[in-house]
């Protein structure tokens, strides 16, 4: 309900109004004599007694209110008759809601309406208005009558009263009320704490002897007071622990309310102020050695003369000023540089009376230093006179605390700016997010403030099939730290690794108050450890064909061997030697082939010699024809002239195998791959260019394509070691590698090394002659666990003059060095046998020999890769398959050099 002014009067009247309420015509004189004398005391009552109706539609009047209602709203009380307007427009702002609350809950209970306000009076200022009136129910509406009364001096009063009493509970002196029995019937707060007790309670009903050192002191009360109404005794006061100290303390006999005869006690500890200067004893009877000894700066200052009186130490080390600086001189006097707008608005409030709380005062003193302070003050009286109680807070090193602490968050922010990781802080149940690193942003592609805002978004992220996990690792997040790699989904739909780690954070009582963490993007990692793995597939292919091959090669060994001994029994116009001619050309192709999957299975032994790259390009050439495709063209142009490169054969063809297989994969719809060689005239160096017309690459791309495990194709999809070992093998051989890509254009790779000029054709002896070469009268160890190779290479040793022991592995070779009585000249073993391998062999018999000659034969080079590497000089290495005239020529090969 809304209360509105009355805009017009009623003509009759309520019960209960006084004489003339409703009808201001009636003369004095009208009125009977009992009703006169009513009138007459209700207008001389500085009350006001009134009417208050509101009608039925919220308007508001005073049918009848005394003459004393115009001293207080300055408005006659005929005009409030008819519309009580100024009433509420006078109404403090702050106080008229409150003031229509209290007249609707009085309206709707009908009870009794009490209530205080303040009255912006025109005149007077602001002054409070207190009113208590029984409300009537009438058919138009309730009428209220009461009075109403000027509260302002009474409030004004009780405020002051306050002071006092604050004053007297917070004196520096303790102050004690004696009865007629000289019990205590009252104490103040500084006598409880001074003489060391908690409440009222624990002294009330007890005589002063209880709290003196010396028994005789009650009676030196008793004598001084007979003497006069008032006595000052010092004695020795005892605390409530025990402890003792001095104290003066005043008497006085003064007359309660009741008329009973009372003692007024003042008591002021002077235990410091008997070891003062005679200057300060006066001020010592104002403090008490809490004052001196707070670690807070107090001060008292003259409120009117604003000089200090007294301050204590901790305030003149907070200014950096001896006393005689600062006592006794006026506050704008002291040497600091200090905002005097602010200070002089202090004053404006304390020269009101309104206290002052922590407000902020800093100011720089003499010496430079800057202090910040927290300032509280209030007024007080005493003697009559009043003074400033302020105290000081001296908050420097809290704020250079403060301020060292917004640095270390900016460092904090900085490091958090600076890390990849993203670190992050929730609370237990996830549900808010209370910290993110900027590094989100970078990793999910989402915004920091768009997590903190809905914490939940961050589940959504991940992907679907990897949500479940994710929860049950949050569920264990409480009890322990948990660590869990899954999925995201950025914007733009591209799918990132993520490993999550999170702590829960304790408190002191060991309860979970937050959960901790730090996220990292381990995609890269992940295909890393992919390729890896696809590294160790491509391995565990080239072992099962390093296996094959050993077997295979054996056969071929044999075939080879075999077709030559034919070839060498036939007569030469023999057709039959043009059958076995095919069958060794044959045997010569699947030989080539076998060496071929052995160099692209990494497997092959490095054996640097001079090479024809235009024969290896031919070479490999039907090979990369079933490996890139029908829907590729090759197109070879051979133009190096039969100059050579000093590098390893195997190696060349494992350099062209991967560019062209690198070529194949960049053009998945078809395309022209072409290779080419030709001698570089300016510097005589061999070229071999491999170009396709594929996809091509971006910079960013061709400048990482040499990198180890890098690779631009898909997981399961390459192993990013085809490039870089190309580029190994190239620089060991001296040369260099060079691309040129551009997108949706191809890419050509060109190959340079140092090339060295064939060597110049010999006339060579005749067949017959140089078999007799390959003679030799030394005595050899073979050991071969594949039966026709053995038996063939004997046949072949013992026919060129050989002296031959054999052995089916390793142990039986062992044993039949063992039962030879003389040195044996050249060990020939293949390196993979039952019971004991070659090598195992080779290094007992050095053992006892250490001048052996040693070849290791295998159809499977890795087991000499796996072991050796590059040979050491004093082993040779003979590759199956091999003929007899190749096994010959290595033999005498490493007997002569030896």
């Amino acid at each position: 309900m809304t209360i509105e002014p009355r805009r017009e009067t009623s003509g009759t009247g309520t019960a209960g109004d006084p004489p003339g309420a409703h009808d201001r015509s009636v003369a004095p004189g009208d009125l009977p004599g009992q009703d006169l004398r009513l009138q007459r005391i209700i207008e001389a009552s500085p009350d006001v007694i009134h009417s208050f109706h509101l009608d039925d539609e919220g308007r508001a009047s005073f049918p009848y209110a005394s003459k004393a209602i115009e001293s207080l709203y300055a408005v006659s009380a005929e005009v409030l008759a008819r519309d009580a307007s100024t009433v509420f427009e006078r109404t403090h702002p702050d106080d008229l809601a409150g003031l229509q609350r209290a007249i609707q809950e009085s309206l709707a209970n009908m009870s009794l309406f009490r209530h205080a306000w303040r009255v912006n009076h025109p005149t007077r200022g602001e002054t409070w208005v207190e009113a208590s009136s029984m409300p009537v129910s009438e058919a138009r509406g309730t009428t209220w009558h009461g009075v109403l009364s000027d509260g302002t001096e009474r409030r004004r009063m009780e405020r002051e009263a306050r002071v006092r009493s604050d004053a007297l509970e917070n004196a520096l002196a303790a102050f004690v009320i004696l009865d007629a029995s000289n019990r205590i019937i009252y104490a103040n707060r500084t006598f409880l704490r001074l003489w060391g007790y908690d409440a009222l309670a624990d002294v009330a009903g007890h005589t002063p002897a209880a709290f003196c050192a010396d028994p005789a002191v009650p009676v030196r009360f008793e004598a001084a007071l007979a003497a006069g109404d008032s006595c000052t005794i010092e004695f020795r006061a005892r605390r409530r622990d025990g402890s003792e100290f001095e104290t003066l303390m005043a008497v006085q006999r003064s007359i309660a309310a009741d008329g009973a005869v009372c003692l007024l006690v003042t008591a002021v500890d002077v235990t410091a102020a008997r070891a003062a200067e005679a200057a300060l004893r006066a001020s010592e009877e104002r403090f008490s050695a809490i004052f001196r000894l707070s670690p807070v700066g107090t001060a008292l200052v003259h409120r009117a003369g604003r000089r200090y009186v007294d301050v204590n130490d901790a305030l003149l080390r907070a200014y950096g000023l001896p006393r005689d600086q600062v006592v006794g001189r006026h506050v704008t006097d002291l040497p600091f540089r200090i905002d005097v707008g602010n200070r002089e608005s202090l004053w404006q409030l304390l020269d009101a009376h309104q206290p002052v709380e922590d407000v902020d005062y800093s100011f720089t003193r003499p010496d430079g230093v800057r202090v910040h302070g927290l300032l509280s003050a209030e007024v007080i009286e005493i003697r009559g006179e009043e003074f400033v109680v302020s105290t000081l807070n001296d908050v420097t090193q809290r704020r250079e605390t403060e301020q060292a602490l917004r640095e270390a968050s900016e460092r904090f922010n900085q490091l958090a700016v600076s890390i990849n990781e993203v670190f992050w802080l929730t609370d237990p149940p996830k549900e808010r997010m209370l910290y993110v690193s900027p590094a989100y942003e970078a990793i999910w592609g989402r915004t920091c403030d768009s997590l903190i805002a809905e914490p939940a978004s961050w589940l959504e992220c991940t992907v679907p099939e990897d949500r479940d996990r994710v929860r049950k690792a949050i569920g264990r997040q409480r009890d322990g730290s948990y660590d869990i790699e899954y999925r995201i989904v950025r914007p733009g739909g591209d799918v990132r690794w993520i490993r999550d780690r999170a702590f829960p954070v304790h408190n002191d009582a060991g309860e979970c108050t937050a959960i901790a963490g730090v996220a990292e993007d381990v995609t890269e990692r992940r295909q890393l450890e992919a390729q890896l793995r696809q590294a160790q597939k491509m391995e565990s292919v080239g072992q099962l064909a390093g296996g094959i091959a050993h077997d295979f090669n054996n056969w071929l060994t044999v075939i080879q061997s075999y077709t030559e001994l034919i070839a060498q029994a036939l007569p030469l116009a023999s057709d039959a030697r043009e059958y076995v001619a095919e069958v060794q050309a044959a045997a010569a192709r699947a030989a080539s082939l076998t060496r071929q999957l052995l160099a692209f299975s990494r497997l092959e032994v490095v054996e640097a010699r001079p090479v024809d790259i235009d024969a290896v390009v031919v070479d490999t050439e039907k090979m990369l024809r079933r490996v890139i495709g029908e829907n590729i063209d090759l197109v070879t142009r051979l133009g190096s002239g039969g100059r050579r490169v000093v590098t390893d054969p195997g190696q060349v063809v494992q350099v062209v195998m991967n560019l062209a297989l690198n070529a194949r994969d960049a053009m998945p719809a078809g395309g022209t791959l072409e290779i080419d060689t030709r001698i570089d005239a300016a510097n005589g160096e061999v070229v071999l260019r491999v170009t396709d017309t594929g996809v091509g690459m971006p910079p960013d791309v061709v400048a990482r394509i040499f990198d180890p495990f890098f690779t631009t194709k898909g997981v399961g999809h390459g192993t990013g070691m085809g490039l870089a070992v190309v580029d190994g093998i190239v620089r060991r051989a001296g040369g260099a590698i060079e691309v040129v890509s551009t997108p949706g254009e191809g890419t050509t790779f060109t190959v340079r090394m140092p090339s060295a000029p064939a060597p110049a054709a010999a006339p060579g002896p005749s067949a017959e002659a140089s078999r007799g070469a390959l003679d030799g009268r030394e005595t050899i160890l073979l050991a071969e666990d594949e039966e026709s190779i053995r038996r063939l290479a004997v046949r072949g040793l013992v026919r060129h003059g050989y002296r031959v022991l054999t052995a089916a592995d390793g142990e039986e070779a062992w044993r039949t060095y063992l039962d030879h009585p003389g040195e044996i000249d050249l060990v020939v073993t293949d390196l993979v046998m039952p019971h004991t391998d070659g090598r195992e062999l080779v290094e007992r018999i050095r053992a006892r020999q250490p001048g052996l000659n040693v070849i290791y034969s295998s159809g499977y080079a890795g087991d000499v890769v796996a072991r050796h590497g590059e040979l050491p000089s004093n082993v040779a290495f003979l590759q199956k398959p091999y003929t007899i005239d190749i096994l010959l020529r290595r033999i005498r090969e490493t007997l002569d050099t030896a």
